[in-house]
């Protein structure tokens, strides 16, 4: 068997042997009732992501907008769902 330490990347960043995290918290307003909430982010998951979350505390859906960029989350942007 091959010794998956030695094997070459082709994406490092993207690497699980490199012990780099590929989620990290994040957290965020809800647009709807103000309360704070919490989401993990899968940075291998692209330069800009786009999804629907339900508020832990009110239940609206929330449309949060990611950019990552490397190993960081740059930029949380939320708004309602049908704005």
């Amino acid at each position: 068997m091959e010794n998956f330490k030695n094997r070459i990347c082709p994406a490092p960043t993207l690497c699980y042997h490199k012990n780099m995290p590929l989620e990290q918290p994040e957290s965020f307003l809800c647009p709807y009732c103000g309360e704070p909430n919490s989401l993990s982010v899968d940075i291998s998951g692209g330069r800009i992501q786009e999804f629907i979350v339900d508020c832990e505390i009110c239940c609206a859906p929330v449309a949060v907008r990611l950019t990552v960029d490397g190993e960081d989350v740059v930029g949380v942007e939320t708004r309602r769902e049908n704005e």
